[in-house]
């Protein structure tokens, strides 16, 4: 009898055992479910808009201007007529005098482009390098200079803008400058300096008469090379993270117009914008800095 005692109080701590440790586990189960992280809808870690890192590591290039002027137009139609086929705002500088110097302005002033009298000055070479007719020399009294100015601007039709044709002389002359950006402030025309010489006065003086004012920054085409030509306009690519507009000045030559053919659609395709020239005026308006002192044409 007492040996059943002792069997049934055994069996009995071992359902108690049993029924301890069932509730122990229990416990420890509510515990883990009550502090699981509760999932929710997109719990994938999320990073704020502008902390998101970039696409790529390089750095995004400044969007870049540049305004494109040819020079020396009036001696030959042909050339100006493949550049005003080209889709471009490209401005045109005239010479005076010239055998179409009036037929090329109707052209480009028909065509919505900008005309600029290519005004010829003194180089500091003259007179064994000729500017040719019309130009504005050095031993000129101011009366004789305001009229040859005169003559010259009748002389091209439609301008908008006047550029120096050569000049390394005179555009060191502050006093003979006062006396054409006066004259060009009555006729609320602007100046481009095609820098022909790095001693050039012209910014200086066009701040003191008030006289819209740029300067070129590259002679795309400063010697006849075609692999030069090509060289200059793709280092216009490189300038995008550089700078934010850009004047560049170039010539009719066929290289020329050959590499502006095949680059401005590469330009376009890499950000950069091709505006007016007085786009490009009305968002600078005043003297920029020398380009590249290598390209100086007298």
């Amino acid at each position: 009898m007492a040996k059943r005692k002792r069997k049934k109080a055994k069996k009995n701590n071992h359902a108690r055992l049993g029924f301890c440790l069932f509730l122990l586990g229990l416990m420890v189960f509510i515990l883990w479910v009550a502090y699981l992280p509760v999932p929710y809808e997109g719990s994938e870690k999320k990073v704020p808009s502008e902390e998101k890192p970039p696409v790529s590591d390089a750095p995004s290039p400044r969007h870049l201007k540049i305004a494109i002027l040819i020079d020396d137009i009036g001696q030959d139609l042909k050339p100006l007529d493949e550049l005003l086929r080209l889709d471009a705002p490209i401005a045109f500088s005239v010479l005076p005098f010239c055998s179409h110097s009036i037929g090329a302005a109707r052209k480009i002033h028909k065509a919505g482009r900008e005309v600029l009298l290519h005004l010829p000055m003194e180089p500091l070479e003259y007179p064994e390098r000729d500017p040719g007719k019309g130009a504005l020399l050095i031993s000129m009294n101011e009366r004789e200079m305001r009229s040859q100015v005169e003559e010259d601007l009748r002389a091209v039709p439609f301008v908008r803008g006047v550029n120096n044709h050569m000049g390394s002389r005179l555009m060191q002359d502050r006093q003979k400058l006062k006396v054409l950006f006066r004259k060009l402030r009555e006729r609320d025309l602007y100046f481009i300096d095609s820098l022909t010489t790095a001693d050039s006065k012209a910014a200086e003086v066009a701040g003191e008469t008030g006289v819209q004012f740029a300067s070129r920054e590259v002679f795309i085409d400063h010697a006849r090379d075609r692999e030069m030509v090509f060289r200059n306009m793709k280092d216009l690519l490189k300038k995008r993270g550089q700078r934010q507009s850009l004047l560049v000045i170039g010539h009719p030559y066929p290289e020329t117009i050959q590499a502006l053919k095949i680059f401005l659609p590469r330009l376009r395709s890499a950000g950069v914008e091709v505006i007016s020239l007085s786009e490009f005026i009305n968002g600078n308006g005043k003297a920029r800095p020398m380009g590249h002192t290598r390209s100086q044409r007298g």
